[in-house]
């Protein structure tokens, strides 16, 4: 008897995609380095000017209390006399911003970290909104780029080697989502100034395929059974979101921002400030249990399809959609996780069937991060394989019997910035 025949077919499909994996880490993405020196001097140079802006603001914070043993005249201080000690204000420093909008703006938080201290990040700085927070906003993000560029341990210009970034992809995520690493691919900033970096040979072009909403689609192929196709008759023909707007009653952004929320397994709180990112974290829970509510009850099916993925993973697993176990720790991720874990294997499916369609073209693969596949090729090829990707994307929901298209969008260009 042939043993391999006994291999469970997704342990197939994870080999093939890491072969694939590592002859893509070995041919790694041409990357424009003298481009990226300029970026790295221009940042460097922004972020001492945003700095000596930031220093305008405010001096210094407090540091530790302090209290003599002794008089020191010379110093101004007393024997017994409890004083402030202070430190330079750095405008880099997340728990500095957030002390000088409490002090000086009457800042109150409403996003804490486990420790108690205020959230200070993009979203939060954007909220804030005033002259000085977008200060502080463009030094958080000037100083990312620079440790994506140059100065971070996996920075691009530390690791790239002869003109290219051999990145690694693999299997990193409990839904089995593939991670990335040596530089981490899925975390580049989508700013023109850092895509533009990654491009591809001369007399070549660029290709970029996604999958097209893929976890919706996946959504709408398991509320199938539940509601006989009615969510995905919507989602091919109308605009799913508006709809979805209407029955509930609130904007069609904000159905866009509750809806992933909501499939990616958000508590009520986090419901409600995805709602309203303003409202007091009590008020953002009770708004949350009250959007979940409108939201169950707008999609036919979805309570129903809730509570059965909730029951079988109550057994600790579920399966994807090729029958792998996918481990489920807490009840509330299990749609979340059928639904990611699903999209994955679709995924590596779309691109294992793209690289045995394209055959012998002449290509070079790049990067697959998520849902997402770049490939390089001659100017001639590169329409060819860009109708490629679009095939393929079909040819996986066919073949597990996905109930609605599996569609992919596809770019043709001379770097990451312009096809993606």
């Amino acid at each position: 008897m042939d043993t391999f025949s006994k291999i469970h077919p997704s342990i197939v499909l994870e080999h093939d995609t890491a072969q694939l994996m590592a002859q893509q880490k070995t041919t790694g993405w041409p990357f424009n380095v003298e481009k990226a020196q300029e970026l790295e001097n221009a940042l460097l140079t922004r972020l001492e000017q945003l700095r000596k802006q930031a220093e305008t603001v405010c001096h210094y914070v407090p540091h530790n209390l302090f209290t003599p043993k002794r008089d020191n005249k010379k110093q101004g201080y007393f024997a017994g006399a409890e004083m402030q000690r202070l430190k330079d204000f750095n405008p880099s420093s997340r728990e500095h911003i957030a002390w000088w909008f409490k002090t000086f703006q009457g800042w109150k938080p409403t996003k804490l970290t486990p420790t108690g201290k205020a959230v200070i990040d993009e979203t939060v700085l954007k909220e804030i909104g005033t002259e000085e927070a977008l200060v502080f906003l463009e030094i958080l993000v000037t100083q990312k780029k620079l440790g994506m560029v140059s100065q971070g341990s996996n920075a691009w210009l530390k690791l790239v080697k002869d003109g290219r970034l051999h990145h690694s992809c693999f299997i990193g995520a409990v839904t089995h989502r593939m991670a990335h690493s040596h530089p981490n691919l899925a975390q580049v900033s989508s700013d023109k100034d850092c895509r533009e970096l990654f491009i591809t040979k001369p007399d070549w072009k660029l290709i970029d395929s996604d999958l097209a909403g893929i976890e919706l689609r996946l959504f709408a192929h398991y509320l199938h059974r539940y509601d006989g196709g009615q969510y995905a008759k919507i989602l091919l023909e109308q605009d799913i979101h508006q709809v979805n707007a209407d029955k509930i009653g609130i904007s069609r952004r904000q159905v866009k921002t509750i809806t992933y929320c909501f499939l990616y397994g958000g508590g009520n709180q986090k419901l409600g400030l995805s709602y309203d990112n303003m409202l007091p974290l009590e008020a953002a829970k009770k708004k949350g249990a009250e959007i979940r509510r409108a939201y169950m009850d707008a999609i036919p099916g979805l309570e129903k399809l809730v509570e059965d993925t909730k029951r079988v993973a109550g057994g600790g697993s579920i399966r994807a959609i090729d029958k792998r176990q996918i481990i489920v720790d807490k009840e509330h991720k299990a749609l979340n996780c059928l639904l990611q874990a699903s999209a994955a294997v679709i995924a590596k499916r779309w691109l294992l069937l793209t690289h045995q369609n394209i055959g012998q073209t002449v290509h070079e693969r790049y990067a697959f991060v998520h849902d997402e596949q770049v490939l390089g090729a001659p100017v001639p090829n590169a329409q060819f394989i860009a109708d490629v990707c679009k095939l393929s994307a079909l040819q996986a929901g066919e073949y597990y019997n996905i109930r609605l298209p599996i569609e992919a969008d596809a770019q043709i260009g001379d770097n990451w910035a312009q096809v993606h």
